[in-house]
């Protein structure tokens, strides 16, 4: 049996071809911020391989450069595929489930966002008794959360009421 060798300069052009296709990953797919973050670390480690496979060594301007392009890349990755991991392990009781079909799955947040949100804190229950409202952190006037107009703002005895209003009634 014989052994084909291979051309160091054909590596290298079949490599910087493969960096550019996966450059060009995101007019082929969605664009999923995983998706182009993971494509950024395999085209910069390609790149990096096709200059160093023809003499095998790599200037040290392309060095010094890329390896920080690497770095960052892998950085921003593991940023998009961290929630993603923790994701995969979190369970929705009943409430969570009523929350994303009501609230999160009509504007587009798919169940794996929902459950990635849930992983990383981005929001947590809270139990309110019946005819609470509750209110954003703004330190507003009793008088003016009593009195103000429609629109939730306006005048009361001389003073000026916000009209930016964010209530939740519960």
């Amino acid at each position: 049996s014989e052994t084909a060798s291979v051309n160091p300069e054909e590596e290298a052009a079949v490599l910087n071809d493969l960096a550019e296709v996966s450059s060009d990953l995101v007019v082929l797919f969605p664009p999923e911020t995983i998706m182009l973050r993971l494509s950024a670390v395999i085209g910069k480690i390609l790149q990096l391989t096709s200059d160093y496979l023809p003499d095998q060594s790599i200037a040290s301007g392309e060095l010094g450069m890329n390896i920080p392009m690497i770095a960052i890349s892998i950085f921003l990755f593991s940023r998009s595929a961290v929630p993603i991991f923790k994701a995969q392990f979190v369970e929705l009781n009943d409430l969570d489930r009523v929350a994303y079909e009501l609230c999160f799955q009509p504007v587009g947040v798919t169940l794996l966002q929902f459950k990635g949100m849930k992983a990383t804190g981005c929001f947590e229950w809270i139990t309110c008794e019946p005819g609470t409202i509750l209110i954003d952190e703004n330190e507003y006037d009793d008088e003016c959360l009593l009195a103000g107009d429609d629109d939730g703002g306006g005048d009361v005895d001389g003073k000026s009421c916000p009209t930016d209003w964010k209530y939740l009634y519960w």
